[in-house]
């Protein structure tokens, strides 16, 4: 029987926010309870005291900041944390190979791209342009900015082409 865990882990700055808050998580295991699978949302540690499980179909996902992951060094943290969920025979969502991409807009625009989803073009240095939309490459709630210069362009930060959304009455 399929059985869904959402782990959430006490180490400072780890915690999700945001998009990935707990009522967004707890919503998630209510309906996925709703769909016949049983779930529920726990601490690392307490998934590591319930000890190894023999069912193959038992799915953790991992409840955690990518950017603070990411911008933090906790990458290899994280790595060990998913390999003690896995030796007690548990499969992994939301690895924290997905979270280096989600927390890197550039490695996620190039990993988007490749897979055929739509995506602004992302603007490299000496790419033509008409305006650039910049932003920081790993940070959220932040300033952006328009660019309709090359030379004003930083390459250190997410640049892709600007698309106008707006839509007037």
């Amino acid at each position: 029987m399929t059985r869904f865990f959402v782990v959430e882990f006490d180490e400072p700055g780890v915690l999700a926010k945001g998009k990935g808050s707990r009522n967004i998580i707890v919503r998630l295991t209510r309906v996925m309870g709703k769909l016949g699978v049983p779930s529920e949302v726990l601490p690392f540690a307490e998934l590591m005291a319930r000890g190894a499980i023999d069912d193959p179909q038992s799915y953790v996902l991992l409840h955690y900041n990518e950017l603070f992951v990411v911008q933090n060094g906790k990458v290899d943290w994280l790595r060990a944390r998913e390999s003690e969920i896995e030796a007690l025979g548990h499969r992994i969502l939301h690895s924290v190979e997905h979270g280096r991409v989600v927390g890197n807009k550039i490695r996620q625009n190039k990993v988007l791209t490749a897979a055929g989803v739509p995506i602004p073009r992302l603007i490299e240095t000496g790419s033509s342009f008409e305006t650039a939309f910049s932003n920081e490459v790993s940070n959220a709630h932040v300033p952006v900015q328009l660019v309709g210069n090359a030379a004003e362009l930083d390459p250190d930060r997410y640049n892709t082409e600007y698309v106008d959304c707006r839509h007037e009455y």
